[in-house]
């Protein structure tokens, strides 16, 4: 019962603390009066995770944008641009790259075709199995997929046939992005 009291005085901030409870907790009529109502505080609480929610996206999408820039300078085709996982709540498609926020704002990434290379010796759009491991065959299906995704006149627009210093580029953007955010900040 003091606790609800004390709470409803918190809250209400016109309601008298009674004089027990009072020497009880420390609190005074004019600690109640001058704190702010309940409702304040929790509309700047939640005022501040949206602003986190926020700094945490844009810090994404940055990170992403320094992968995406350099593969697109470098003629790699970028199928997909996306900030967070999960379903798509909105997407459009500027040039050939689909741009959009998923549900779960947690990361992101930049797709480019051509990631995994067929192995040597591969004929190229064919491809033989590895072996009969459970990793073989993972490695086999991320390989086919990778294929899949290459269409006609897309052959010399892959991200495997880019040089090593522009791989390396391609994959430090995102971090040296990151990097560059902390400086400004």
């Amino acid at each position: 019962a003091r606790r609800e009291v004390v709470f409803d005085s918190l809250v209400n901030p016109g309601r008298s603390i009674p004089g027990r409870i009072q020497e009880l907790t420390g609190i005074t009529d004019a600690m109640v009066r001058g704190a702010p109502a309940f409702r304040d505080i929790a509309e700047n609480y939640i005022a501040g995770i949206l602003l986190i929610v926020l700094g945490v996206g844009v810090s994404i999408a940055l990170h992403e944008l320094g992968h995406l820039v350099p593969a697109k300078r470098f003629g790699v085709k970028c199928s997909q641009y996306m900030i967070g996982f999960g379903p798509t709540l909105w997407s459009r498609t500027i040039g050939d790259t689909q741009v959009g926020v998923k549900a779960i704002p947690l990361g992101g990434y930049v797709r480019m075709i051509g990631m995994i290379p067929p192995r040597a010796g591969d004929a190229p759009g064919q491809l033989r199995s590895m072996s009969t491991s459970r990793m073989g065959t993972l490695v086999d299906q991320a390989r086919q997929q990778s294929m899949d995704e290459i269409e006609p006149g897309d052959e010399n627009r892959v991200f495997y046939k880019l040089s090593v210093p522009r791989k390396v580029t391609v994959m430090l953007g995102g971090p040296l992005m990151n990097l560059a955010l902390a400086l400004v900040m």
